[in-house]
């Protein structure tokens, strides 16, 4: 399963924590609020009904000796997406 999709992310946020088999594609559209942007993700784990869809995308993040794990608690679609932009290359 995989599936590429938009998430709202306020600005200034450690992207760093999201988790393993996610990739950031590009940012792509201003969010409803001032300092928020969509961001095109590609997620090895969802489903692929997901794809083109605006997600509220929920993370959990548990702190243990080792470190850190992130993992994914819940996706909600917030909206079907106009449009998908088109991507141009990697944005990390």
């Amino acid at each position: 399963m995989s599936a590429r999709y938009s998430i709202l992310v306020a600005d200034g946020i450690d992207l760093s924590v999201l988790p393993d088999g996610f990739r950031l594609v590009e940012q792509w559209e201003q969010g409803p609020a001032s300092g928020e942007h969509w961001w095109l993700v590609e997620d090895e784990g969802a489903p692929e009904e997901l794809a083109g869809k605006k997600i509220r995308l929920v993370l959990s993040i548990i702190h243990n000796s080792g470190g850190k794990t992130v993992v994914i608690h819940s996706r909600e679609v917030i909206q079907d997406a106009e449009s998908e932009p088109e991507s141009s290359g990697d944005a990390t």
